[in-house]
């Protein structure tokens, strides 16, 4: 009698922890729905609104980082293809293709203060194109 009583008292308890589980489930797949539709983060929805708002204003330059390709940077504050590569009288063949940091190796010369020319570039470009 003993030994059917446990078997009972188990079998409930396994289906407790199923009942549990499966409603954990539920609201773990009904709780990321209602997440994504409210709050839609994806990387492409990113991607797409900064598209929509254009370029980045030059006066926004200190973003720029060492692991940006020159390609990148133009988009991003809307740069002419070749007004870095000018500016910065760069003469690589892999411009644009080529981060800051990959030209620094190549050049072996730079230094922090070619990035902080680079972001000068950047922010002049309004001023050249203004006058």
């Amino acid at each position: 009698m003993d030994e059917r009583k446990n078997k009972k008292v188990l079998m409930m308890v396994i289906v407790f922890m199923i009942l549990v589980l499966l409603l954990l489930c539920g609201a773990l797949v009904f709780g990321v729905r209602h997440v994504n539709r409210v709050y839609p983060t994806t990387f492409s929805s990113f991607l797409a609104a900064r598209r929509a708002r254009g370029p980045l204003p030059t006066t926004e330059a200190d973003l720029v980082r060492s692991w940006m390709t020159f390609d990148y940077i133009n988009q991003l504050f809307g740069l002419p293809q070749n007004y870095l590569k000018s500016a910065l009288s760069i003469s690589d063949t892999r411009y644009p293709k080529l981060s800051l940091s990959e030209f620094e190796e190549s050049v072996s010369t730079m230094s922090a203060t070619f990035l902080q020319n680079v972001k000068e570039a950047i922010s002049s470009y309004s001023t050249s194109t203004s006058q």
